[in-house]
């Protein structure tokens, strides 16, 4: 592919989202390269909403591909959407929001190479402390609070365009990590509405039981 040609696949990811999730993003698959995102019907919703900051919440049976298309929202997010922030990643164990972590790190690194901020390094980044210094974006892995006190704290510090909440259904004291964030989420939806970017609070989680608080 040609210089030129590059810079136009590029301008057209910016400009037209929904090119970069048809035709450019693909999921790596143990044992069989790297496949393209299944558009089903919840992630293009969950994609329809991001362009247009809406918050959603994606609530599926387990292996049916929810982070699967939350990952690659992200992984846009990080290439074309944002400058100088932390996006804060959680989960119901720090493990496995380390694991979304990792998700996101082979997504991006599965794209063409003049597409990957890490094609030149001689290992890939840390999952710990996961950025795009081009761009100044990290990905924080935030655990799960103790307690409802510190649940209010969990997100102090952060200017919240966006963040990624899995399994959110099953976090303790989620709702105090939501009522302490939620001043933030305000402001940083204003400051991005002036300055012409997109800001969405990403959440998934597998349905619980009717017959219990989970």
């Amino acid at each position: 592919i040609s210089p030129e040609d590059i810079g136009k696949v590029l301008i057209e990811c910016k400009n037209n989202p929904w090119y970069y999730f048809r035709e450019v993003i693909h999921v790596p698959v143990r044992g069989s390269g790297a496949l393209p995102l299944y558009l089903h019907r919840a992630c293009c919703a969950a994609i329809w909403c991001f362009m247009h900051s809406i918050d959603f919440e994606l609530v599926q049976p387990r292996q049916t591909y929810k982070t699967t298309g939350i990952t690659a929202i992200m992984s846009y997010m990080v290439l074309f959407e944002y400058r100088n922030i932390d996006i804060p990643y959680m989960h119901k164990t720090e493990k496995r929001c380390t694991d979304n972590v990792g998700l996101l790190r082979d997504y991006i690194m599965t794209l063409p190479k003049y597409m990957n901020p890490w094609a030149a390094n001689k290992h890939p980044p840390g999952l710990q402390s996961l950025k795009y210094e081009g761009h100044n974006v990290s990905i924080a892995v935030v655990s799960a609070a103790k307690s409802e006190t510190v649940a209010t704290d969990k997100t102090r510090g952060f200017s919240l365009f966006t963040w990624f909440v899995d399994e959110c259904e099953f976090i303790p004291y989620m709702k105090a990590v939501i009522d302490g964030a939620n001043p933030t989420i305000v402001q940083a939806r204003e400051t991005a509405k002036a300055n012409g970017v997109r800001s969405c609070m990403m959440y998934a989680s597998t349905p619980g039981d009717l017959e219990t608080d989970e």
